[in-house]
């Protein structure tokens, strides 16, 4: 037997019912800011990069906790320096409202 893995958004949905006898569900919740923040700020502590506390929640509020945009923004950052303090991430982050961000110059 080989295993197959689904996923879904509405495990109550018409297209999901005929699955449902045929599988067992997972449920999973989205972490919380307080969790996120400290596994990134491993990750970018292993990677070399200095990223202050408030700067990192920052980074996790504006992005509502997209941890692969996280990862991806401070890929990013970390091509250009190698620290991101609050005054950065608020400037960069504060002045959008949304999940999009212009890293440029």
């Amino acid at each position: 037997q080989v295993p197959i893995i689904c996923i879904c958004n509405d495990s109550n949905s018409q297209k999901m019912r005929s699955l449902k006898n045929y599988c067992e569900v997972l449920k999973f919740r989205r972490p919380t800011a307080a969790q996120i923040a400290p596994r990134i700020m491993r990750v970018l502590e292993a990677e070399g990069m200095r990223v202050e506390r408030n700067a990192l929640e920052q980074v996790v509020d504006a992005t509502r906790g997209d941890i692969r945009q996280i990862l991806n923004l401070m890929q990013m950052w970390k091509k250009k320096k190698d620290n991101l303090n609050y005054s950065d991430a608020k400037f960069k982050m504060g002045k959008n409202s949304g999940k999009d961000f212009d890293l440029g110059p």
